[in-house]
């Protein structure tokens, strides 16, 4: 008889093969199936991350290697343990996966404190011991958990949308016959409000944004162009098929197979850059030579951002919220590492820098996208990137550097907090990515120039949707009456191909209301094609735009109403000036009371408090574009000090403190790093209250 086991139960004995099978369905169940169903509510993770009905297996596969491997080394421990310590071996194994899945479900149906959910789990862990110790009928139910893979599997695979795992039927794609071929360049830009580019009459910020304004000179810019998608999985389908799209689609060539891609297949040498959705067939997208995909590069990515997925599952929300966020990105979740940090002072040249993509940096797609405008040896080309930006996380100047400026975000995971201040910390974060996105834009224009096909190409610039900066707002991607002028209006500019026929001449202003639907058919006009197919878009070339009257849009079921000149998109411009004069990120400051303070040499402003408010810079050399600090104060700060900083005796920027703990309050300025060279002598102090 077993000596761990009580009278009555010598016919259960603790075996090797028993303890592994249990072990195996308890880590599916807490391990496998979390990530699963994670997965299959959101399918579009295995899109971004290219994986189709073979590559879907073997993720699947992956994750049950690891519940077989825990329940292995539960049989392995139970058959070297002498059989005395099998008992509490496997009860403590147990106990620590029924913990596990009990806090999993206490995360996420309880709104409890993190340490009653804590509480709860560990109890219901340390019953379920017990209870294994105890009770012969309880582990018999052990062995039955064997079935949980080959449940869980199947589930899974069953409730997987058939798109993911099939082929795409290429011989139903309509491809057209090309009378005009020419160049072709889409270039889509991901949660870009048109607002961010423009003052609040409408005109394009040309100081800030210069390659815009090139390729506004050089071409056609459609002021008062609207999305007709939200989402990113259904608005770049919708600019590239030029049809709407209805709910439930996965953006595959399977669910999209008449895009752009496949009718000028037969015409164009097709090569995209898709880093969240994959619209191309392998059949027609010829692979680039830089690409990671296929590579242990894919499957460490996706490992990655499994790990992630399982993170946020099973861990507090206090603990949960070190984790990178799974609500910027479909895929790729890790945060950018400091490649070029803020305080290296060498420049990222986007012309010459050209490197493969790194993991979790999109200056990685710049660079591969520029390498893909290479011309082909034959015929014109089909080029299409889609650039996660000026889309979150916030982390680039307009130079390609990392900032580096955590402090302050204003938001709290898709929503805005109730402080405007804060609420515009992030704005301003994400108008020196909208720099970057300038500066991409340029080293794109510039590439094909110093390619000689600049002037014969048709280059289309355009972005998904916008992103509202709204304080108290619960999701800044959701639309209503007050976000529609920053999440509808975007980007679109057209520079046509030099020559063409019935095309407006460059620096043509027009405020038609276009949409991104209407992009495929005016690519096809200028081409000579006739669209293969009804599309639901028209052609910007022809009269249709110009002749809409209706200003509604219906997106998801919601009827949205904008105003035929656009005031939403100017009144967003508006707000933006009132915190940011002519633009300038930099130009940022608390109140407009302080606004007075930049530029003005120190002595000429009352430092209020130096007696009780001692004011000291962070370690370091705070050469970066962020130098922080913090104020001391007994009694402690209130939280809403002001701190100016000087620059070799001239005030440079100002900000106010963040939450005080105990008798000190952080402080953090977002600087021109130009500002900030090594010679420069920096100085810091408290300015409230301020005397204007």
């Amino acid at each position: 008889m077993d000596p761990n086991l009580g009278p009555g139960q010598s016919n259960q004995p603790i075996d090797p093969l028993t303890s592994a099978v249990s072990i195996t369905g308890l880590a599916t169940l807490a391990v496998v199936q979390p990530i699963l169903d994670v997965v299959a509510r959101g399918p579009e993770f295995l899109v971004a991350h290219r994986l189709d009905g073979p590559g879907i297996v073997v993720m699947v596969s992956g994750l049950l290697a690891v519940a077989v491997l825990a329940g292995s080394c539960a049989g392995l421990l139970v058959k070297t343990l002498p059989p005395r310590g099998r008992m509490p071996a496997m009860a403590t194994m147990v106990g620590l996966f029924l913990g596990v899945i009990a806090l999993q479900v206490g995360i996420r149906l309880s709104n409890a404190p993190d340490f009653a959910v804590v509480a709860a789990a560990a109890t219901t862990g340390t019953a379920g011991a017990l209870l294994y110790r105890a009770s012969g009928s309880f582990r018999l139910m052990g062995r039955y958990l064997g079935a949980a893979p080959l449940v869980v599997t199947a589930w899974f695979l069953i409730g997987l949308p058939p798109s993911l795992t099939a082929e795409a039927d290429l011989d139903a794609a309509i491809r057209a016959h090309v009378p005009a071929p020419v160049p072709v360049v889409i270039v889509i830009f991901d949660e870009f409000p048109l607002a961010s580019l423009i003052d609040d009459e409408g005109n394009l910020l040309a100081a800030q944004y210069p390659s815009f304004a090139r390729l506004v000179s050089d071409g056609v810019w459609y002021r008062n162009a609207l999305t007709v998608q939200t989402r990113t999985t259904e608005a770049i389908p919708a600019i590239l098929s030029g049809s709407l799209v209805p709910d439930g689609l996965l953006p595959n060539p399977v669910d999209h197979p008449h895009t752009l891609l496949t009718v000028l297949a037969e015409s164009h040498d097709v090569a995209t850059l898709e880093p969240v959705t994959n619209l191309c067939p392998v059949a027609v997208c010829r692979p680039a030579s830089h690409s990671p995909e296929g590579s242990l590069w894919k499957w460490k990515r996706l490992g990655r951002d499994l790990a992630v997925i399982l993170g946020h599952l099973s861990l507090p929300p206090v603990m949960a919220d070190h984790l990178p966020s799974m609500n910027h990105a479909w895929a790729g979740f890790e945060a950018p590492p400091a490649a070029t940090t803020a305080d290296d002072p060498t420049d990222f040249d986007l012309m010459a820098r050209v490197t493969a993509s790194v993991e979790g940096d999109r200056r990685g797609d710049v660079a591969s996208f520029l390498e893909m405008l290479e011309p082909p040896p034959d015929g014109p080309s089909l080029r299409v990137g889609h650039f996660m930006l000026p889309h979150r996380p916030w982390d680039y100047l307009p130079d390609g550097s990392l900032h580096r400026d955590g402090s302050m975000s204003g938001h709290d995971g898709r929503g805005w907090g109730a402080d405007p201040y804060l609420v515009a910390t992030g704005w301003r974060r994400h108008l020196l990515q909208v720099g970057y996105a300038d500066t991409i834009l340029g080293a794109i224009i510039d590439r094909l120039v110093d390619r000689g096909v600049y002037q014969s190409t048709l280059l289309v610039v355009v972005a998904d949707h916008g992103v509202t900066f709204a304080p108290g707002v619960a999701d800044m991607r959701v639309t209503s009456a007050d976000t529609i002028g920053s999440i509808l209006p975007i980007p679109l500019l057209i520079k046509y191909p030099e020559g063409g026929t019935g095309v407006p001449p460059p620096g043509t202003i027009s405020d038609v209301r276009a949409e991104t639907i209407d992009v495929v058919p005016t690519v096809l006009d200028v081409l000579g094609v006739e669209p293969p197919r009804p599309l639901d878009g028209a052609s910007l070339l022809g009269p249709e735009p110009a002749e809409r009257t209706d200003t509604r849009l219906t997106i998801r079921g919601e009827v949205l109403v904008m105003s035929r000149e656009g005031s939403e998109k100017l009144a967003v411009a508006a707000d933006k000036l009132a915190w940011f004069p002519e633009g300038d990120p930099f130009s940022l400051v608390p109140t407009p009371e302080a606004r007075h303070l930049l530029g003005q040499p120190t002595e000429s402003v009352d430092q209020w408090g130096q007696d009780v408010y001692a004011v000291s810079l962070a370690p370091g050399d705070n050469r970066g574009a962020v130098v922080a600090g913090t104020v001391t104060r007994t009694p402690p700060p209130l939280g809403d000090e002001l701190v100016a900083l000087a620059v070799d005796g001239v005030i440079a920027a100002v900000t106010r403190v963040g939450t005080p703990t105990g008798d000190q309050a952080p402080f953090s300025f977002l600087v021109d790093p130009d500002l900030l060279t090594g010679e420069a002598t920096l100085d810091t102090f408290v300015v409230s209250p301020i005397t204007p």
